[in-house]
């Protein structure tokens, strides 16, 4: 196993820290409707690629500046397990 650099972890971490932040930043300029609407066409296609989750365990996170908010998503997937 090689050593990790102590410089190249730092530029990486440094990279990093600006890419996120680049990424927020921009996430954050579209527009609150279109935010929505990509992330109802990103459960839709996720709830279409999943199926039947019955007797799986199906997680996510909570939406955070600007992540995509699939709360809706995981709620019809538990009602969906659960009457069946």
């Amino acid at each position: 196993m090689n050593p990790i650099d102590p410089q190249q972890r730092t530029e990486v971490m440094r990279w990093r820290k600006a890419e996120r932040k680049r990424l927020i930043k921009e996430r954050l300029e579209i527009p609150s409707k279109t935010r929505r609407q990509h992330g109802e066409r990103i459960a839709a296609t996720l709830e279409q690629l999943l199926g039947d989750v019955a007797g799986l365990v199906v997680s996510a996170y909570w939406p955070f500046r600007g992540e995509p908010d699939l709360r809706g998503l995981l709620e019809r997937l538990r009602l969906e397990a659960t009457e069946k």
